[in-house]
C-alpha cells in the first residue's frame, strides 16, 4: 500500500512538472524582439514600427564637399580637395510608434569643372523624432580651383570648429568628436609645378581609415575623410579626378587643367528593437 502510495505521488509529481514545462515553453512561444538596422542613402519616409518607442542613430553624415579644379591656363596648379559633412554617431532618440519620420539624405557637392570650385555638401535631416523636431548635418565645404599658379586650398569641414581645408600643398586637418557630435574634416590644398598638393585629407582619431592620396606636383588635394570611409584622391596635374568618395566624405581636386571629382551623398543607419519586423 505504501509502495503504491509512494508510485501514485511520483506520478502527481512528473505530471506537474510536465505542466509546469509546457506552461513556460507556451509562455517563450511568441516573436521575440530581434535588433533590426536600416541604412538610408536616399531620401526617403520610414515607418515606425507599432512597438518601437525609441531608436538609435547609430552613424549619420552630411553630404561631403566637391573637389575643386584645377587651373585652365598654363596647366600649373591643382584644385583642392572637398571637406567632409557634420556627422552623428550613437544618439538614442525617442520615436513614436506607428508615426513616420523623414530623411533626407544631403547631396554630395558638385564637382568643380576646370578653373571652378567644388560645390559644397546638401544637409542631411531627420524629421519626426518627437521632442527634438528635425536634426541637421550640414554638409562640407567644395575645395577652391587652382589659379594663377597656385593650388587651390581645401574646403573644411562642417560644423562648428571643423576640420580646416588645407592652403596650397598643406594637408588638412582632422575633425573633432564630442559626444555623439563629429565635425567635418577638411580636404586638403591643390599643388602646383613648384609644389606637391596636400598629401592627405583631415580623419577622425576614432576612424583610422586609410586616407585618399594627393596628386602630386601641379595635382589635386584630397578629399577629407568620413566616418563612412575615405575622401577622393587628387588627381595627377592634367586628369581630372575620379575616385568616388565615401558618404559623406570630401571629393578629390582636379590636378591642373583637369576637373574636380564631386563629395559623396549623406547616409544615415540607424537601429531599433522591435518584435513585429521579420526583415
Amino acid at each position: 500500500m505504501i509502495a503504491r502510495k509512494a508510485f501514485l505521488g511520483l506520478l502527481a509529481s512528473a505530471a506537474l512538472m510536465l505542466a509546469t514545462t509546457a506552461q513556460a515553453q507556451m509562455s517563450f512561444s511568441g516573436p521575440q524582439p530581434r535588433w533590426v538596422v536600416r541604412d538610408v542613402i536616399a531620401t526617403a519616409t520610414q515607418v515606425i514600427p507599432a512597438d518601437v518607442t525609441s531608436i538609435r542613430i547609430l552613424q549619420a553624415q552630411g553630404g561631403g564637399g566637391g573637389g575643386g579644379g584645377g587651373q585652365a591656363s598654363a596647366s600649373t596648379a591643382g584644385g583642392g580637395g572637398g571637406g567632409s559633412g557634420v556627422g552623428l554617431l550613437g544618439l538614442d532618440v525617442a520615436a513614436t510608434p506607428s508615426s513616420s519620420i523623414t530623411i533626407t539624405i544631403g547631396a554630395g557637392g558638385t564637382l568643380g569643372a576646370i578653373a571652378g570650385a567644388g560645390g559644397n555638401g546638401g544637409a542631411t535631416s531627420i524629421a519626426g523624432l518627437p521632442g527634438r523636431g528635425t536634426i541637421t548635418l550640414s554638409g562640407g565645404a567644395g575645395g577652391s580651383a587652382g589659379a594663377a599658379g597656385v593650388g587651390g586650398a581645401g574646403g573644411s569641414g562642417g560644423g562648428l570648429s571643423p576640420g580646416t581645408g588645407g592652403a596650397a600643398g598643406a594637408n588638412g586637418t582632422n575633425g573633432s568628436v564630442s559626444g555623439v557630435s563629429i565635425t567635418g574634416t577638411g580636404g586638403s590644398g591643390g599643388g602646383n609645378t613648384g609644389a606637391s598638393a596636400g598629401g592627405v585629407g583631415g580623419s577622425f582619431a576614432a576612424y583610422p581609415y586609410a586616407r585618399g592620396t594627393g596628386g602630386g606636383t601641379g595635382g589635386g588635394g584630397t578629399g577629407g575623410n568620413s566616418m563612412f570611409g575615405a575622401g577622393g584622391d587628387g588627381a595627377a596635374q592634367n586628369t581630372s579626378a575620379s575616385v568616388a568618395a565615401a558618404a559623406g566624405a570630401g571629393g578629390g581636386g582636379g590636378g591642373a587643367n583637369g576637373a574636380g571629382a564631386a563629395g559623396g551623398s549623406g547616409r544615415v543607419v540607424y537601429g531599433f528593437w522591435s518584435a513585429l519586423v521579420t526583415q
